[in-house]
């Protein structure tokens, strides 16, 4: 498996924050087995979307499309850490 692009975001709900966090050494692997468990995994369910034209789905094109563009990948992932945030405030209210 090739990794295209790292980033990691930290959502805090309660404090409505983003932040980022540094890269760990072994990101790759743990990615692997977390592909791996996830994979093998009967209890977790299969995501299937409804359309290509939803924000996440949208970014993660974009992301696959411009793997070179460091800054354009990092706008993506901020985009969707921030659909998640937003997301969940609206579930919870």
């Amino acid at each position: 498996m090739k990794i295209i692009a790292q980033a990691i975001r930290v959502i805090d709900y309660e404090k409505n924050i983003i932040s980022k966090r540094k890269i760990m050494t072994n990101f790759q692997e743990y990615v692997e087995q977390l592909i791996d468990y996830i994979g093998g995994n009967n209890l977790v369910r299969k995501y299937k979307t409804q359309s290509l034209s939803t924000e996440v789905i949208t970014e993660i094109l974009q992301i696959t499309r411009h793997q070179d563009e460091n800054d354009l990948i990092t706008q993506s992932v901020d985009i969707i850490a921030n659909r998640l945030l937003r997301k969940e405030k609206e579930a919870n209210e």
